[in-house]
């Protein structure tokens, strides 16, 4: 399973007090054998998260790791919003919007956490994307979805 080439994000919050994000960084396309997949978005995630100064040796016991690995990715096809709405099931499903240079991803945790409808999901993943909320009627916008498995320290 370690061998074979596929998505993972590496996700990293704070122990101490409420579990607050400290990284987040994944490659979402199979590009690298799994193993490999989490061992640079675990580094990337501590020491690359434009959001964060990078974790220094004094914080790596008070974090929480966790760990997604991505089913592969596929774009939906939908000619209304309704028609989007309905391929979508929170807390299933993650999102990429893609338009142009604009890319963003949420992961399936996130509609979860928030207890998002779809179109709040999708809505927010083109904010994530920096595109308007209303970007998913445009001509020409591409709306992704995977799932994942979630790997957390207890």
């Amino acid at each position: 399973v370690l061998s074979k080439k596929q998505g993972a994000f590496t996700t990293l919050y704070t122990k101490n007090g409420t579990k607050k994000l400290r990284g987040c960084i994944g490659i979402p396309y199979p590009q690298y054998p799994l193993a490999e997949a989490i061992a640079i978005s675990a580094r990337n995630s501590a020491t690359k998260d434009p959001r964060f100064q990078p974790v220094s040796k004094l914080e790596l016991n008070s974090l929480i790791i966790e760990v997604e690995v991505l089913s592969l990715i596929s774009k939906i096809e939908f000619r209304s919003t309704e028609e989007l709405i309905n391929q979508i099931s929170v807390g299933d499903d993650g999102l990429i919007v893609r338009h142009q240079n604009n890319v963003g991803l949420l992961l399936p945790k996130v509609g979860r956490r928030y207890n998002w409808s779809s179109l709040e999901l999708i809505k927010n993943t083109c904010r994530k994307a920096m595109l308007p909320l209303e970007a998913y009627t445009w001509d020409g916008i591409e709306i992704h979805k995977f799932t994942s498995n979630l790997y957390a320290e207890v």
